[in-house]
């Protein structure tokens, strides 16, 4: 004798309640922002990373990457931290492989123009650069893919021209922010009167080109995975002949109290 089984119904998850991805989307761009942090809770290590003209002559260029991690108080700290994390959770949701590839390139090419461009400057930290870089990244993404939904003819041309719309404008607003630091050698989030130090515009016009510039990289092939493993669809595997059988069950009605007689099964393989 059997008992029934009993499934208790799944619960749905509260739309309150984060979901994974989320969350390690947060970690992630939180890992990326922490050590600005650290360097701030340890002063000693700050000179040792900022960019210094005279030490990168030296040959210590590990400081054209870490400089931009290191701010000069808690309030430049914060502000370029709020805004880098904040890009860097939305750039991040989409795809992680070319965010890293923005800072791993922007990075590098900041330090290299400002070392190419400002041979009279001997100092510099900040996070702006690659604040403004992740800005370009996601405003591109959203031209881009505005351009792309325009091209196909089942696509919203309203919906696709205000996206490109959005998009421009936000590159606009970047551009005005930077031809306002040039106009009054002043930051527009940061007066130079308090923060004692002056904003270097070349660095986000930089930083805003090298991330325009990844956000019209060509994208991973569909067969795989945004994290760059290979995803292969079940269309692309080879398509094998199978052999089947049919099994026929031939079974025997016994009569009362006579004895029991297995049954037969007869095989007969069909070709597919």
């Amino acid at each position: 004798m059997t008992s029934p089984i009993t499934v208790s119904p799944r619960l749905p998850r509260s739309p309150n309640r984060p979901s994974a991805t989320t969350v390690l989307t947060a970690l992630f761009a939180i890992s990326l922002v922490l050590p600005a942090f650290l360097l701030a809770a340890w002063p000693q290590a700050t000179g040792s990373l900022e960019y210094q003209r005279a030490a990168l002559a030296q040959g210590q260029l590990w400081r054209s990457i870490t400089c931009h991690w290191t701010h000069w108080d808690l309030e430049h700290l914060v502000l370029d931290a709020a805004a880098f994390l904040l890009l860097a959770i939305a750039c991040a949701r989409r795809s992680r492989a070319q965010l890293l590839l923005c800072l791993g390139l922007a990075a590098p090419v900041i330090s290299l123009v400002l070392w190419t461009a400002l041979p009279r400057m001997g100092h510099y930290r900040g996070l702006s650069g690659l604040d403004a870089a992740l800005f370009a990244l996601l405003a591109g993404w959203q031209l881009r893919d505005a351009v792309h939904r325009r091209r196909r003819p089942d696509s919203r041309s309203t919906r696709s021209a205000w996206r490109s719309v959005v998009a421009a404008l936000a590159l606009a607003a970047l551009a005005l922010k930077i031809l306002y630091e040039v106009a009054t050698g002043d930051a527009l989030f940061l007066a130079q009167e308090s923060s004692g130090f002056v904003p270097i515009p070349l660095a986000h016009a930089v930083g805003g080109l090298v991330g325009l510039a990844v956000s019209w990289l060509p994208r991973a092939p569909e067969g795989q995975s945004s994290s760059g493993g290979a995803a292969t669809s079940t269309s692309q595997l080879p398509q094998w002949p199978v052999e089947r059988s049919s099994t026929t069950t031939t079974t025997q009605r016994v009569p009362a109290g006579g004895s029991t007689t297995c049954s037969q099964l007869h095989q007969s393989p069909v070709q597919s």
